[in-house]
């Protein structure tokens, strides 16, 4: 793995390029300067040996323009002229050059793969440092998601607590109820018990809810599946809730074929499909109309729900799976559990739930379903 990139490197050999390049151009003008003045020179101490004049005086004396003039006729007079001072020049800045430019290009070879390892020596340290920070973090979300687990399987075992003490004492009043109804003859005492059966009867529906949400958020169980008919499963929530139906006289209407075979667990599925048949029987007016389809598309089930009811605005159509969500137009005795609850079930059956748009007025739930079969695997589910 690269601890560094190539911008890096391009970065590094820039640097160095820049470096060499001013270092030749500062030892190329002062060697320039050098050979002009030691061509100088010794043009002059030629003429000075013409004139018998003293090396030493020559050599490290000041100038004598007189003595570079007579080196210079000294030159013609040999047949050279121009050319042998041009060569007495090119000669002196000759000395050193190439031992000079490879002294330089090691020095920068050298600083340029200095550069290299610091540069990814720092890149090396960065990355290490980026992943204890990643590895912290990681830590961080792990017990914050550890933490959430274990607290929602509290508060599930909390509800289920509660939920199975009020089931048995509910249980108990409501045979207690009935069997005063039936021994009661005065009937103003009959409609007064009836109307506490009916309460009862929510509480236990309510507490039934409740208990099967805490279970599943409790992670206590999960799903059973094997080869079921989803359409006798879909028959069977139909029925579940016909009485509800019938009291407000609702048309019901359904296209759903004889057999279709889903891999699923036959209690939660009847459940999930039990809710949303309820919810659209709430909120669908007297002589309204509900509607279930199921055809098969891209391989999955899908199942249509429709009802006549006020149409679900699109702010709504995700809250609404909330639990304890409650729209303006649910009725007090809502407990705003079913949808969420019938959620979670599609979701562990690897399905989904939504709310379509539709040119009619009403509402339409789609349940995406896939098509497969998968073994038996689970634990025993206790039907509440």
């Amino acid at each position: 793995m690269d601890h560094f990139s190539k911008k890096d490197m391009l970065k590094i050999t820039g640097k160095w390029l820049v470096i060499f390049g001013t270092i030749m151009i500062i030892f190329c003008a002062y060697q320039y300067r050098l050979g002009s003045m030691y061509t100088s020179r010794m043009i002059s101490l030629v003429g000075s040996l013409e004139h018998q004049t003293d090396v030493e005086t020559a050599i490290f004396g000041e100038f004598q323009e007189e003595d570079y003039q007579s080196g210079l006729q000294s030159i013609r007079d040999a047949g050279l002229e121009k050319t042998g001072e041009d060569n007495l020049y090119q000669t002196i800045i000759s000395y050193g050059r190439n031992w000079y430019v490879v002294m330089t290009v090691m020095l920068c070879l050298t600083g340029m793969a200095y550069d290299c390892y610091r540069c990814r020596k720092n890149a090396v340290r960065a990355e290490k440092y980026a992943e204890q920070i990643r590895e912290e973090e990681r830590t961080r979300l792990q017990e914050e998601k550890d933490y959430v687990i274990k607290e929602r399987e509290k508060m599930g075992a909390y509800m289920e607590n509660i939920a199975h003490q009020l089931k048995t004492p509910t249980a108990g009043m409501m045979l207690g109820l009935e069997y005063l109804q039936d021994m009661e003859a005065d009937e103003q005492r009959q409609r007064r018990l009836g109307q506490c059966i009916n309460q009862l009867e929510r509480m236990s529906d309510m507490t039934a809810s409740l208990l099967r949400l805490a279970q599943i958020d409790s992670g206590k169980i999960w799903m059973k599946k094997k080869k079921e008919n989803l359409s006798e499963l879909l028959n069977e929530s139909v029925d579940a809730v016909e009485p509800l139906r019938a009291a407000k006289s609702i048309d019901f209407q359904q296209e759903i074929p004889e057999e279709t075979m889903l891999s699923c667990d036959a209690f939660w599925i009847r459940e999930a499909f039990k809710n949303l048949l309820k919810n659209a029987t709430e909120h669908t007016p007297e002589n309204g109309q509900i509607r279930m389809t199921l055809d098969v598309s891209n391989g999955q089930y899908d199942i249509r729900i429709y009802n006549s009811g006020a149409e679900i605005t699109m702010d709504q159509r995700e809250e609404i799976f909330d639990r304890f969500y409650q729209t303006d137009g649910d009725k007090k005795d809502s407990f705003g559990i079913g949808l969420h609850l019938s959620r979670e079930i599609f979701r562990m059956h690897q399905g989904t739930v939504r709310v379509l748009e539709s040119d009619e007025t009403g509402t339409t739930f789609q349940i995406l379903l896939p098509i497969f079969t998968a073994k038996d695997a689970g634990s025993n589910l206790t039907e509440l």
